[in-house]
């Protein structure tokens, strides 16, 4: 059976989501107002805007051994709950109230598709599920070096015991049916390990994604530079996105002012680039002040 690059897809889908502008807090009021009101073109107005967020959100949930493209496709669908239930006038940005929506809907289906491997029914098998591989990853290279320390390390700082995490391990990284087994309902040409992403795969859909990150947070800053006046914009261009950066002494000479007046203007245009990009696209400001 051939298949479409999954690579290729999800290029293609994060250079469409690219081009979708973001919303101003102003806007995105007046659009959630309407899409309540039964506008449809709204209602895809702010899915639009939004679905970059929703990969933000996707790419945390990337050690399952499911396609970043398929986790993405559920996150939308919380996207879009969250939407039909927003309430502009409570003064949330739409991003901030629908990380619920789309964390859940994603869990949901790493759930169904890990059925499989006995998941878990308890609410602590289940958390456990979902917190065991970040907390892996956290360890690095020691989960190969000593698993046993490893285990001990993680059962103390996740509250759970030592078997509970060697039986989570064994549900997340030793399948229960061999992966060359055709997957059931299909036509046998579908084998589970068509479900699982390469190490190929994952690295390029990385780099996609980093690139998709880094046009989007220089489209947010473009956006924000124009609550600037234009002695700010100059000594934050100069200052911080120009390949030749200056000294405030050189920008000083330049402006005619002195060192210490060009690093006050600096600091009140770093604070309200902050405050405009956190209007522009709340997740990236809030991404900036946890770093």
């Amino acid at each position: 059976m051939q298949r479409l690059s999954r690579d290729t897809e999800f290029q293609r889908y994060a250079r469409e989501v690219g081009r979708h502008p973001l919303l101003s807090p102003a806007e995105e009021r007046a659009l959630a107002e309407r899409a309540r009101a039964g506008d449809a073109e709204a209602r895809q107005r702010l899915v639009e805007a939004n679905l970059r967020f929703v990969i933000r959100i996707a790419l945390q949930y990337r050690g399952y051994g499911l396609r970043l493209l398929d986790l993405v496709q559920e996150g939308n669908i919380g996207l879009i709950k969250a939407i039909e239930r927003f309430e502009p006038e409570r003064g949330l940005r739409l991003v901030t109230y629908a990380v619920h929506w789309i964390r859940a809907q994603i869990r949901a289906y790493i759930l169904r598709e890990w059925s499989l491997v006995r998941v878990g029914v308890t609410h602590a098998e289940r958390r456990l599920f979902f917190s065991l591989p970040s907390a892996r990853r956290a360890l690095g290279d020691l989960v190969e070096r000593d698993p046993a320390r490893a285990r001990r390390i993680l059962a103390e700082r996740l509250g759970v015991t030592e078997e509970a995490i060697r039986q989570t391990e064994r549900r997340l990284y030793a399948r229960d049916r061999s992966t060359s087994s055709p997957v059931p309902g299909t036509d046998e040409s579908l084998h589970l390990e068509d479900l699982l992403v390469s190490e190929d795969e994952s690295a390029l859909e990385e780099a996609t994604l980093e690139a998709f990150e880094a046009h989007r947070t220089r489209d947010a800053i473009s956006r924000a530079l124009d609550a600037l006046d234009e002695r700010q914009r100059l000594i934050i261009r100069r200052r911080y996105l120009s390949d030749e950066k200056v000294t405030l002494r050189e920008l000083g000479d330049e402006l005619g002012i002195s060192r210490e007046r060009v690093r006050q203007i600096e600091g009140a245009a770093r604070r309200r680039l902050g405050e405009a990009i956190g209007r522009i696209a709340p997740d990236l400001a809030e991404a900036g002040s946890a770093a």
